[in-house]
């Protein structure tokens, strides 16, 4: 099975586990824009740096979320629809 994603932009969720962080390496490697969800910055800025420096040409972009609140699901749709 040959699944072409090249410039896609992907939403990864539930990045804080490795297993979703491994999912976010591997479409960074087929070249892809990855949106990474976490919900606060702590989580979300070193995962970004770790995937920058193993993928220099991917895309990477980090968007606040909590699924268990309304508003920031909001935020998170608002932020996606200005990139």
């Amino acid at each position: 099975l040959k699944i072409k994603l090249q410039k896609n932009v992907i939403i990864v969720t539930g990045t804080r586990s490795s297993v979703d962080y491994n999912i976010a390496n591997v479409l960074a490697s087929l070249n892809t824009h990855v949106i990474l969800e976490y919900r606060n910055l702590k989580g979300g800025n070193p995962a970004i740096d770790r995937l920058n420096a193993k993928h220099l040409s991917c895309k990477f972009a980090f968007l606040q979320l909590n699924l268990a609140n309304l508003l920031s699901i909001q935020k998170f749709i608002a932020g996606f629809k200005k990139r």
